[in-house]
């Protein structure tokens, strides 16, 4: 990361490290059965990366994993293949299919 921060602003730095910390928040919560509440954080920054066009960064790809988790258990299976479905596709995109990143989805 530093050396993104050596190559861009650093407002957009702190901005991603931002999302990051609310994504891994999200995780958090997620993992602790907390869905209401790990949906609000994921979904902010879902569309906060949509919003600045970030959607070229790994954090997109894992925040639409989190939210696709999250319907699954919650039962909400077609908006949880709909949005695994994007993760996978944008992993796809930045990594690569023989990545193993894209293979743990």
């Amino acid at each position: 990361m530093d050396s993104y921060r050596d190559n861009n602003n650093s407002e957009e730095y702190d901005a991603i490290n931002h999302l990051l910390v609310m994504h891994n928040y999200s995780d958090l919560l997620h993992l602790t059965g907390r869905y209401t509440e790990a949906e609000r954080y994921a979904s902010y920054v879902r569309e906060t990366t949509e919003t600045y066009k970030l959607t070229r960064q790994l954090l997109y790809a894992n925040v639409l994993t989190t939210l696709g988790n999250i319907y699954l258990e919650t039962g909400r299976y077609p908006e949880a293949e709909v949005i695994l479905k994007q993760a996978l596709q944008a992993k796809a995109s930045l990594l690569g299919k023989r990545h193993p990143g894209y293979a743990n989805g």
